[in-house]
């Protein structure tokens, strides 16, 4: 038995990183962010802080022109974040002026950022203006039914030795790989 501070050293060295750390892939999941939230309070408001006057004037005109529709302030974002030693790389795709073809309607390009949080500490790393996302649509906009569909997602690797993120498309089943994104 060991005391709460000994034990608590002995699980962080528990959990330090190896020399030889391995790659992880995660699946861009859709989140619905509040913009009435503040920023402090949300990582995914934080990363887009810079664009949310212009996405928040947007919704405000869209729910002045058309009010019966009840529009939310509200933005969607595809994201999922990777674990690498001591900091947490976070990669956001803001839905927002996404370019699309009626040949591909599932997949679009969008706006899409790379951050890390270190030590409590927030700084983007890549800004991207176009990048792949392959989502199905479900009845309440990008949901969790998007989450789940196999047959359309986004799924990207982080390699830990070489700093960088390969991305795969499924796009009706058939997977594509993009260019990567270069972290150093």
């Amino acid at each position: 038995m060991c005391r709460v501070a000994t034990c608590l050293i002995l699980a962080t060295l528990g959990t330090a990183p190896t020399a030889a750390q391995q790659s992880e892939t995660h699946r861009l999941l859709a989140e619905t962010l509040d913009l009435t939230q503040s920023p402090a309070t949300n990582l995914q408001l934080q990363i887009w802080s810079d664009k949310l006057p212009e996405i928040i004037a947007k919704r405000r005109q869209l729910q002045g022109t058309v009010p019966s529709l009840h529009l939310k302030l509200i933005a969607e974002v595809f994201t999922t974040s990777f674990k690498d030693g001591d900091r947490t790389i976070i990669v956001s795709s803001l839905n927002e002026d996404c370019a699309s073809s009626q040949v591909a309607p599932n997949e679009g390009d969008c706006p899409a950022r790379v951050a890390e949080v270190r030590n409590g500490r927030f700084r983007i790393l890549k800004n991207l203006s176009e990048f792949p996302v392959s989502a199905f649509r479900g009845e309440a906009g990008y949901d969790a039914s998007t989450n789940k569909n196999a047959q359309y997602m986004t799924l990207l690797t982080f390699n830990p030795a070489s700093q960088r993120i390969t991305t795969k498309i499924v796009y009706g089943g058939e997977t594509d790989e993009r260019a990567p994104i270069d972290l150093k």
